[in-house]
């Protein structure tokens, strides 16, 4: 009686799985599939041939195999090249057609669905390598459009799959952004039809999601950080020929395993499966658990890295055209990239916002400035540039955050103050007639004061708790003083800067000097030191009158002058770069 197949395991403690005399019976039966798809075609047709004629290789292959399984009794007696290898040849021949291909893809398919390649099959890494390797260099002879397309999907199969399936964690980092790549190009050939770019699309995604979850899962606090090598989209489709193509790029496949763990530490993945490492003077012969560590941070950041190129306007790889892509995307028409773009800020918002400051600053201004107040702009994109804004808002930290990070800070504008002036005018009607907007700002208004009325119940007066604020934590007081003096320098830079028709650009010092001195942020008497740092840090002065005020020959400024170069550090810096930050 056959063995039944097993199932992914969950948690499973043995290194091996016994497949039994079933699975022996399915890679049999693939080779008929394979076999009677070549023999259909008359390159490998069955015609009266001589004993001493040679063979087709491929055909040569399948017969080997089906020679050693009928003395195998246990496929896991086998190493998974051993009856990969005629499929996978069948696969990698450029004289092969669609059809003969997509049989030979749906075979790997099934035997990597089925588990046969699992944690503890030996080789099990070199077998997801070499797979991934192939599939995504496929090449095979052009038939029909339509046929061609399901042998294309097939590769999008084999290619989840190899991720999805018990050993997909074995793969590599390069070759786990080679076959995202492939799916990618894929996608966006036009020469393909709607239907198979969508599923290129949706198994793009799949992946990207596999990726992220398990690398989550299998990530490490020892592992190392990764090197920030963003591979580029601008490589191009798969080359248009009459070989259709999974479009893959050329690179390295060739898998860089790590020691399970420093020390001879044991590795114990999320199935539970030990890894052991190897200990010196083991016998050669018998066999060993791989020591590979998943691929985990170092292809998240390269995936990111990707995603982050594509969502720019233009191709180019520099960090502050991506961020100009951004945005861009802001001020788009489409409303759904506006829709997707709001999104991607909301989710780093709420995962990333410690280390987004200004980013998230250049967000808010864009979309309450460019996109709320411009008249140019829809009123359904509008409304959901409102709807997102609620959104922001409902979030319990939003307003103290805005609050600390940006309206007590003397180098960011004023966003809680903006927003709820923002939020406040536009609730209600002006021409009488109430529209959704107006419903939303008030929504938008009523939970900023939800969140400020719970922040007002006694057991939230811990504000050491409270995420957003700093270790140790300010007082109530300083915060005050601080917002205090961000408000007086704001209105010095009015006493400096020089009218709008002062073509000269005069500063005007004897104004603005005298008011910082009433409020003591300056020291009377003045000295170069106190009066380089405020030109230095206070936002918003008028860049021209303050070069005028350096520039002025008397001994007062000469020594300001020298004071504020001395603020730059430009030590081991190129001209270049020195020049542009003390001019900017």
């Amino acid at each position: 009686m056959e063995e039944p197949l097993p199932s992914y395991p969950s948690g499973a403690q043995q290194h091996s799985w016994h497949l039994g005399k079933a699975a022996v019976h399915i890679v049999i039966g693939e080779i008929e599939n394979v076999v009677a798809a070549m023999r259909l075609n008359s390159r490998w047709g069955s015609g009266p041939r001589l004993v001493s004629q040679p063979e087709s290789p491929l055909l040569q292959g399948f017969k080997t195999l089906r020679a050693t399984l009928s003395t195998t009794h246990d496929l896991a007696a086998l190493e998974p090249l051993a009856y990969l290898k005629p499929f996978l040849g069948v696969i990698r021949s450029e004289e092969t057609s669609g059809p003969i291909t997509g049989v030979a893809l749906s075979s790997v398919n099934k035997f990597l669905s089925y588990g046969f390649i699992h944690e503890g099959t030996p080789s099990a890494a070199k077998a997801m390598s070499t797979i991934t390797d192939i599939v995504t260099h496929c090449r095979f002879e052009a038939t029909a459009p339509d046929s061609d397309e399901v042998v294309l999907a097939t590769i999008l199969d084999v290619l989840l799959m190899c991720l999805k399936c018990p050993a997909g964690f074995l793969l590599s980092d390069d070759m786990v952004m080679e076959m995202i790549q492939t799916c990618f190009r894929m996608s966006v050939q036009t020469r393909m039809s709607e239907l198979l770019r969508k599923r290129a699309e949706r198994t793009l995604v799949e992946m990207v999601h596999t990726v992220f979850l398990n690398s989550a899962s299998y990530f490490t606090p020892t592992s190392r950080p990764p090197e920030a090598v963003l591979p580029s989209p601008d490589q191009g489709p798969a080359r248009p020929s009459a070989s259709p193509s999974a479009g893959a790029p050329d690179g390295s496949t060739g898998e860089s395993p790590e020691d399970a763990g420093e020390g001879g530490k044991e590795y114990i993945n999320p199935r539970g499966v030990r890894f052991r490492p190897t200990a010196s003077g083991e016998e050669s012969g018998k066999s060993q658990v791989p020591t590979h560590k998943p691929y985990g941070v170092p292809c998240m950041v390269k995936l990111f890295g990707f995603i982050c190129s594509l969502i720019q306007p233009t191709r180019a790889n520099s960090e502050p055209i991506r961020l100009l892509g951004l945005s861009l995307n802001l001020m788009t028409s489409d409303l759904t990239i506006f829709t997707l773009t709001l999104r991607t800020f909301y989710h780093l918002f709420v995962s990333y916002k410690a280390s987004l400051k200004l980013q998230m600053e250049a967000f808010f201004l864009c979309l309450l400035n460019s996109v709320m107040e411009s008249k140019a702009s829809s009123y359904e994109k509008q409304e959901l540039a409102l709807e997102c804004l609620v959104e922001f808002c409902a979030e319990p930290d939003f307003m103290i955050d805005l609050f600390l990070n940006y309206d007590c800070d003397l180098q960011c504008a004023n966003l809680f103050e903006q927003l709820c002036k923002f939020l406040y005018k536009n609730s209600f009607p002006v021409s009488g007639a109430l529209y959704t907007i107006h419903v939303l700002s008030l929504e938008g208004l009523l939970a900023l004061m939800h969140a400020l009325a719970d922040r007002c119940k006694p057991s939230h007066h811990h504000p050491h708790h409270h995420p957003a604020l700093p270790s140790p934590p300010i007082s109530a007081e300083e915060l005050a003083k601080r917002k205090q003096i961000k408000r007086l320098l704001l209105m010095s830079v009015e006493h400096w800067n020089p009218p709008a028709t002062d073509a000269a650009h005069t500063p005007r010092a004897k104004e603005a000097i005298p008011f910082l001195q009433e409020y003591h942020l300056l020291p009377d008497p003045l000295d170069e030191q106190s009066m380089a740092l405020y030109l230095r840090n206070t936002p918003g002065l008028d860049k021209a009158s303050v070069g005028q005020y350096l520039g002025k020959e008397n001994e007062f400024n000469q020594r300001v002058l020298k004071s504020y170069a001395g603020l730059f550090e430009l030590h081991g810096t190129p001209f270049i770069f020195a020049l542009r930050s003390f001019l900017e």
